[in-house]
C-alpha cells in the first residue's frame, strides 16, 4: 500500500522521526509537575498521540473504507436478495392464496355437481321405479285377467257338467230309456250361451 502512495510514506516516516524525538523530550519536560494545564507537556503528550494515531489512521484507512465498502456492498446485496426474496415469497404467497380461493370455488362447483350428479340419479330411479311399477302393475293385472278368464272356464266347465249330469239324470227318469243324441247336442248348446263368460 505504501508503495502505491509514497507521499505517504514519507510522511509517515517523518511522523515515526517525530515521535520518537518527543518521547525523550516530554519525558525531560515533565519532570516539573506544575498545577493546571501546561501546554509545554501536555501539548507534548497530544502531539505524541497525534504522531501515532495518524500514521495508524493513514495506515487503517484505505482498509478501513475498503472494508467498510466492501460490508457496505455486502449488506446492500443481502438486503437486495432479502428483498427479492420477501418479494418472491410474497409473490407465491399471493399466488396461494389465490389457489386458495380458485379452491374452494372449485369445491363450492364440485359440491353442486355432485349434488346435481345426485338428484339425476335420484330422479332417474324415481323414474325407473315408477316404470317398473307400472310394468309390474301392468303384468299383474294381465295375470289377475288371465287367472279370471281361467277361472270363468274352470267354473264354467264345471257347470256345464253338472248341468250335463242333472238333465241327463231328469231325462233319465223322466224317459226312463235312452236319450237321443241329438236332445243332448241340443241342451249342451243351451247351456252353453247360459253359461257366465261364454
Amino acid at each position: 500500500m505504501l508503495r502505491r502512495h509514497p507521499v505517504r510514506a514519507a510522511v509517515l516516516l517523518a511522523l515515526v522521526a517525530a515521535a520518537i524525538v518527543v518521547r525523550f523530550v516530554a519525558p525531560a519536560a515533565g519532570e516539573g509537575h506544575h498545577a493546571g494545564f501546561d501546554w509545554l507537556t501536555n501539548g507534548l503528550y497530544i502531539f505524541d498521540f497525534a504522531i501515532l494515531a495518524l500514521p495508524v489512521y493513514w495506515l487503517a484507512a484505505p482498509w478501513l473504507r475498503d472494508t467498510l465498502r466492501d460490508n457496505h456492498a455486502k449488506v446492500k446485496t443481502d438486503i437486495d436478495l432479502a428483498k427479492a426474496a420477501f418479494d418472491q415469497a410474497e409473490g407465491r404467497f399471493s399466488a396461494a392464496e389465490a389457489r386458495l380461493k380458485n379452491l374452494s370455488a372449485e369445491v363450492d362447483s364440485l359440491m353442486a355437481e355432485f349434488r346435481q350428479l345426485g338428484q339425476a340419479e335420484r330422479d332417474s330411479l324415481a323414474h325407473e321405479g315408477a316404470v317398473l311399477s307400472e310394468k309390474i302393475r301392468e303384468e299383474t293385472d294381465f295375470r289377475l285377467s288371465q287367472a279370471v278368464k281361467m277361472a270363468r272356464a274352470e267354473l264354467t266347465e264345471v257347470v256345464v257338467r253338472r248341468a250335463f249330469d242333472h238333465v241327463e239324470g231328469r231325462m233319465g227318469l223322466q224317459a226312463r230309456g235312452t236319450v237321443p243324441d241329438a236332445l243332448v247336442d241340443e241342451v249342451v248348446r243351451g247351456v252353453t250361451k247360459e253359461a257366465p263368460g261364454s
